[in-house]
């Protein structure tokens, strides 16, 4: 029964986890407008979602062919430290 209540927790974890995910995705997605370029400072401003977040989500992001990373850095406006942006990709039409 212990064991059954532990797989039954994990599950759980990973469920509402993948939940925050998609969510915090789309936050991050719906912030970005198309042809424009963010820091993760701005943003973790724009989303109150904090810059480890960011981080973690942009990577998610980049892997999905979401976002891409801008290869010139640039100073952080908040921050003035050399940071890359990301832009938003446009959504490629899928033929079914």
């Amino acid at each position: 029964m212990k064991i059954d209540q532990q797989i039954s927790a994990i599950e759980c974890f990973h469920g509402r986890v993948q939940s925050d995910k998609a969510r915090q995705h789309l936050l991050i997605l719906s912030k970005m407008r198309l042809g424009c370029a963010y820091t993760g400072q701005e943003l973790s401003h724009m989303t109150d979602l904090t810059p480890n977040i960011i981080s973690a989500r942009l990577f998610e992001l980049r892997a999905l062919m979401q976002v891409e990373r801008l290869a010139d850095r640039r100073a952080c406006p908040h921050s003035g430290v050399s940071v890359f942006a990301h832009r938003k990709l446009p959504q490629q039409m899928v033929l079914v």
